[in-house]
């Protein structure tokens, strides 16, 4: 899969000269830490015998929460600190 991901990325930067700009793999990093941050703690739970598939769910149940709670009115970090208890 890294092969995968590595010659996927060259073939880009030789068709785009600013795809390998470090703007865009900054970009690139920053979308994806969010899925990098779910995949890493999935990967816990499946090497401890547990499998969850609930994750995609709760996400999504957050994220409606979260954006039900700033569209209220209430202050952004308390709408935060709600979603996560």
């Amino acid at each position: 899969m890294v092969v995968a991901v590595i010659v996927t990325a060259l073939i880009f930067s030789l068709l785009d000269p600013r795809f390998a700009s470090v703007r865009n793999v900054a970009n690139i990093a920053s979308q994806i830490s969010f899925l990098a941050v779910l995949a890493v703690s999935m990967t816990y739970v499946i090497i401890c015998g547990e499998i969850d598939l609930s994750i995609g769910s709760m996400v999504g149940l957050c994220g409606v929460v979260f954006g039900l709670l700033v569209a209220g009115g209430n202050n952004v970090w308390l709408a935060l600190l709600l979603t996560l208890v």
